[in-house]
């Protein structure tokens, strides 16, 4: 495979990724402002506040997500080096180390948990991917 051909996969990939999480920007956009009043009407104090934790939790991790795929996009489309694009302060944050269980938690809306499944799993997908991203360029250092 040429250079060339790996730059325009790699570009498709990220756009791939990138748009799977602006649909995943725009379901929960749409379930924060219409669904989820109805969903918290009747909850305890209790219920809402754990609700409310995981929409921001779902926010952060998408922000998260979507910040590091424009500055790939931008490194990628030669607007920054790709050295910068991979600095410390553009890395993804790390919410591995704090799981938050709620498959089986009944108060959970099923649309709050879909979304929040799907965020995980996009989540998982771009971590890999930054960490190989991060690995190559390590060994183009050495």
């Amino acid at each position: 495979i040429d250079i060339m051909e790996r730059q325009t996969s790699s570009v498709a990939f990220f756009d791939k990724i990138y748009d799977e999480t602006f649909s995943l920007l725009v379901r929960t956009r749409d379930y924060l402002s219409d669904r989820e009043p109805a969903a918290t009407l009747h909850v305890t104090p209790n219920e809402r506040l754990r609700l409310t934790t995981l929409t921001m939790r779902l926010t952060a991790q998408l922000t998260d997500i979507m910040a590091w795929l424009l500055i790939q996009k931008a490194a990628n489309a030669g607007e920054v080096s790709h050295e910068k694009a991979h600095d410390e302060k553009y890395r993804l944050l790390r919410w591995t180390h704090a799981q938050i269980e709620f498959e089986h938690d009944p108060t959970i809306p099923t649309d709050l948990k879909n979304l929040l499944t799907d965020t995980q799993r996009i989540y998982a997908r771009v971590t890999r991917l930054q960490s190989m991203i991060s690995e190559r360029i390590e060994e183009y250092r050495d």
